[in-house]
């Protein structure tokens, strides 16, 4: 993610990066994060403690106008940026929005039945649910559901 990510952020973009790691934080060495070039902040939740605590723990620590939560085993496409912030000027009106994913290997039957099955966007019962892996959120808006459900240790904190 981070690899794809530098890729896709223009040179000029004001952003900032906060990686969380579920855990102690010793997965984030320096080897890590050699290369990247934009502003990053490493931290930790200090104990594997699931996604949805990992993603509040890094929207505590944002500054923005708007939180983008990616998952680590995300693939950013070029142009992703562009496309964010067009997106954002488009809907003022909306708190969150989240675009197509797709599972990164396309031609393997496990990841075509999970990216089918969980990995999507879908309205039930009068209700959004938005998958995680590519969100972005307007702190207003996360704050008024009161941040990701953290009793959702694995997953579905979407």
């Amino acid at each position: 993610m981070l690899a794809s990510l530098d890729v896709a952020l223009p040179l000029d973009a004001e952003v900032e990066v906060i990686l969380v790691h579920d855990g102690d934080g010793s997965a984030l060495t320096d080897d890590l994060v050699a290369g990247f070039g934009h502003p990053l902040t490493r931290t930790a939740t200090g104990r594997r403690s699931g996604p949805a605590t990992a993603r509040n723990h890094g929207a505590a620590r944002a500054a923005g106008e708007t939180i983008v939560f990616l998952d680590d085993d995300v693939i950013i496409p070029y142009g992703w940026y562009e496309g964010l912030l067009r997106a954002l000027a488009e809907h003022p009106e909306a708190g969150l929005l989240s675009g197509p994913l797709r599972s990164v290997a396309e031609r393997n039957l496990i990841s075509q039945t999970f990216e089918a099955l969980v990995i999507r966007h879908e309205q039930r019962d009068g209700l959004w649910y938005l998958a995680s892996a590519c969100l972005a959120a307007r702190p207003h808006a996360l704050n008024a559901l009161g941040g990701f459900d953290e009793a959702l240790r694995v997953s579905g904190e979407d």
